[in-house]
């Protein structure tokens, strides 16, 4: 009997571990999973458009912090740039899909713009992640 008492606490302390571990899923955290390369372009009025790519996998994972769950207003304001997030179907592949948001880092119109399920999508940039992108910006 105390066997069983103590197998079914460690099932019971696995599955609380495992139910605390797990994060909301959310459009975006499927995104970074699936991506294997990230290209920040900024536009140029001037010049050509340049851009960064990112595939350190671990550089990836941080858009999850930089890019905000809470929702913003629909902004009049032009586009500073945009993040393609570029994945595989399968292992070894090169990259076939891609998803593209448009972002803004004017302080009056700072969010990130995306299309999902049909409707546009527009999210907060958080501060690490507006900071991150103007350190891109200003190489």
């Amino acid at each position: 009997m105390q066997v069983f008492k103590l197998l079914v606490g460690i099932v019971l302390v696995f599955f609380t571990v495992m139910f605390m571990r797990c994060e909301k899923v959310t459009e975006i955290s499927e995104l970074i999973k699936n991506t294997q390369k990230i290209q920040v372009v900024f536009y140029n009025d001037t010049l050509p458009d340049t851009f960064v790519d990112i595939t350190d996998k671990k550089d990836i994972k941080k858009f999850s912090n930089y890019i905000s769950k809470d929702d913003t207003p629909v902004y009049k304001c032009g586009y500073d740039g945009q993040l393609i997030f570029f994945m595989d179907d399968e292992e070894g592949a090169q990259p076939k899909n891609s998803v593209a948001m448009e972002f803004n880092l004017n302080p009056d119109c700072i969010h990130i713009a995306y299309q999902y399920a049909g409707a546009l999508q527009t999210k907060k940039l958080s501060d690490v992640g507006v900071d991150f992108l103007l350190s891109l910006q200003n190489k």
